[in-house]
């Protein structure tokens, strides 16, 4: 098996401990491809505006910084390049936190989103395959 050798510091993704990409915020999650790849999650909910009400949702005015929140998962190649980014999960700003149950051996690539929604994504393009109720 092919080891990589990436690493996080805050928001800087590093191969081999150089700097390679630097996220919109702090990365909270790192899961290494087999074919050399890596796919990391950085936080987008402090990425709301401080006035924002997570309880209602509604979408942001600002649709850019609304897909950087809703987009936080990126697959990214040794060289800083993004190849892919998850495909937008909802039409209000709401981030993904962490990986589950992501097995590379054959496949598979799950991210739990911060309301409790889980979605499997195709790791070659990011792709949402499928989503379930989570706990």
């Amino acid at each position: 098996m092919k080891m990589t050798n990436y690493s996080i510091k805050g928001e800087n993704l590093c191969f081999q401990d150089a700097v390679i990409y630097q996220a919109p915020n702090v990365i909270i999650d790192i899961l290494d491809d087999l074919s050399g790849n890596t796919v990391i999650i950085y936080d987008g909910f402090h990425m709301l505006p401080s006035n924002y009400n997570v309880f209602d949702t509604p979408p942001l005015d600002n649709k850019e910084l609304q897909a950087t929140i809703n987009q936080n998962v990126i697959c990214i190649n040794q060289n800083g390049e993004i190849l892919w980014r998850i495909e937008e999960t909802a039409n209000w700003p709401e981030d993904h936190v962490r990986f589950i149950g992501s097995k590379k051996k054959i496949g598979e690539l799950w991210t739990y989103r911060r309301d409790a929604w889980e979605f499997q994504i195709d790791p070659s393009n990011g792709k949402v395959l499928q989503k379930r109720r989570g706990l």
